[in-house]
């Protein structure tokens, strides 16, 4: 990290099979030119590519990285994600995608991502949480200065119910 690398060539893990850690944060990075990038990267366990200025990760963009257990998108300028954007990350356990520009949270987001313990959804522009969302349960989620109207929608929102132990929800 802190390269002020602002793009990353297609073809860059072309011929990488055997790396297990990639850390390109702290970088200004834009966009990411091809949803193949990481591809050959299947033995892949960590990946961190926050405090970049990514607005978006393209449909596809973790498709074979089967072996991904921590995921750190935050401090970026994400405002969507694909529903089927973590579809493969079924050993995925710790997620962060705090500090971005997240209105909503597509239905079916987390639907494969069984084993996810640890989600970070703080400071982001979040107004609800659709129980759809989750399937199964999650251990700790924070949810912590979003934009919600208050704890009560939270609460009756119905995804407290995938949640384990803690949910941070502290409003300003």
């Amino acid at each position: 990290g802190d390269n002020q690398i602002s793009r990353l060539p297609s073809n860059l893990f072309k011929n990488t099979v055997l790396l297990k850690q990639l850390h390109s944060a702290s970088n200004e990075i834009r966009f990411l030119p091809d949803p193949d990038l990481l591809a050959s990267l299947s033995e892949l366990t960590e990946l961190s590519i926050s405090n970049n200025q990514l607005e978006t990760i393209p449909r596809g963009f973790f498709r074979n990285n089967i072996e991904l257990k921590e995921l750190y998108l935050s401090y970026n300028r994400i405002q969507f994600l694909e529903a089927d954007l973590f579809s493969t990350l079924t050993k995925l356990k710790k997620l962060w995608i705090n500090s971005n520009n997240l209105q909503t949270l597509p239905v079916g987001l987390f639907h494969n991502t069984i084993e996810l313990d640890f989600l970070d959804l703080s400071r982001n522009q979040l107004t609800n949480i659709d129980v759809g969302v989750f399937r199964g349960e999650i251990q700790e989620v924070n949810i912590a200065e979003n934009c919600f109207s208050d704890e009560s929608s939270v609460l009756t929102s119905g995804f407290i119910g995938n949640i384990k132990k803690y949910v941070y929800f502290i409003q300003d």
